[in-house]
């Protein structure tokens, strides 16, 4: 991690790096210590001057979460609409907008910010800590879509003839109760 910027890092070190935070912290801080001083060695051989500009990284956060957005509620639209398209019941898109609202939940009240923050911010427990933030949001949504796009793929109810659907008599709507006496003598 040279001049303040967080090395890029594969996409199964960030899993084995987050599941060894919640699992195994104290692996976790010693491996920590090392990309510390790792990370310190570096800067010294490094000038600082060749940052980027706060508005770039702004500029690319923005974007990039945008595609992550994207990405996830296509791919959940996408398998929602033919997942459940024959399902008969609604019970499994109701948990599904329950597990994915809490998920955003859950990401929304775990990210932790000035707790944690260094000068630089390059830490690996900021990392995971974005990792695991970013993780839950995505899913979230993900899962939140998903169970959103399949109730639209429920085939409508099948009606024989609807011509005659509309002019069948109606059932009386208390035939089902019984009959009632009415005392209507004159005293």
């Amino acid at each position: 991690m040279k001049n303040g910027r967080p090395n890029t890092v594969s996409f199964l070190r960030a899993i084995k790096l987050c599941v060894l935070l919640l699992c195994s912290p104290k692996k976790f801080m010693k491996l920590e210590e090392e990309e510390e001083a790792s990370r310190k060695s570096g800067e010294q051989n490094e000038s600082i001057g060749r940052r980027e500009h706060p508005t770039i990284v702004v500029r690319r956060a923005f974007y990039t979460s945008a595609c992550l957005v994207f990405a996830s509620a296509v791919l959940g639209y996408t398998l929602g609409r033919f997942c459940f398209a024959c399902a008969s019941s609604t019970v499994p898109t109701i948990w599904a907008q329950i597990v994915g609202t809490c998920l955003l939940l859950w990401g929304t009240l775990f990210i932790r910010g000035w707790e944690i923050q260094t000068h630089g911010g390059v830490t690996l427990t900021e990392k995971v800590n974005q990792w695991i933030y970013r993780c839950l949001c995505c899913v979230g949504t993900f899962i939140l879509i998903f169970s959103i796009a399949c109730p639209q793929c429920q085939p409508p109810p099948v009606v024989a003839n609807p011509a005659v659907e509309r002019n069948a008599p109606k059932a009386h709507p208390f035939k089902h109760l019984p009959p009632m006496q009415l005392n209507l003598a004159v005293h």
